[in-house]
């Protein structure tokens, strides 16, 4: 990864509007803390599905990720048994322990509750790996129809460079993600 930081910065910096200035401040803001996150939960990331990746039992190790790493190590592959697996495997750890407590929130709720309302909501269970791409954010159809009124009024097209209109980046959209979220808030969140 380290060999690829000028690159990897170059691309966060044309999606991202919160630039980052310098290699020191990318390793110190992103990348210690994945590292810091995974340190909390790689002896849980030792299997994806039914596939060993470290066998703690006969004295294996957990995966230490540093800045030296390959690319690979930090990012989800289900294919890779030596890279992105350890990740997929986190990620399988991560569903399971989310849907454990929604089981519970559900349990305690299902005939009364303060979180009765959201029941239904938690019970439309979705394995991330299984999910289409309109499953990602479920939202029912009413506020669907909402939602692209939002983005296309709080969107416009990347035309204007130091008060110029430039056709260059006509196909490129900038969004306004806060307000998107805030008024989508208000519809799927009414109280």
């Amino acid at each position: 990864m380290n060999k690829e930081l000028s690159h990897i910065i170059e691309t966060c910096n044309k999606v991202n509007p919160n630039k980052i200035e310098n290699e020191k401040e990318f390793i110190d803001n992103y990348v210690n803390s994945f590292i810091n996150s995974w340190d909390l939960i790689k002896n849980k990331a030792v299997q994806n599905k039914c596939r060993i990746l470290r066998n703690l039992d006969k004295g294996e190790k957990p995966l230490d990720i540093t800045i030296n790493n390959k690319l690979c190590y930090f990012l989800v592959d289900d294919r890779d048994e030596d890279g992105g697996m350890f990740l997929a495997g986190a990620y399988q750890n991560l569903i399971e322990w989310q849907n454990q407590i929604i089981n519970v929130i559900i349990s305690k709720n299902s005939m009364n509750g303060i979180l009765n309302n959201y029941v239904n909501l938690l019970e439309e269970e979705i394995d991330i790996q299984e999910a289409s791409k309109e499953e990602i954010i479920n939202i029912n159809d009413s506020v669907y129809k909402h939602l692209n009124d939002y983005i296309f009024h709080s969107s416009m097209r990347d035309i204007f460079q130091e008060n110029k209109i430039i056709y260059k980046n006509y196909n490129n959209i900038i969004y306004n993600f806060d307000y998107i979220e805030e008024e989508l808030g208000k519809l799927i969140f009414q109280e």
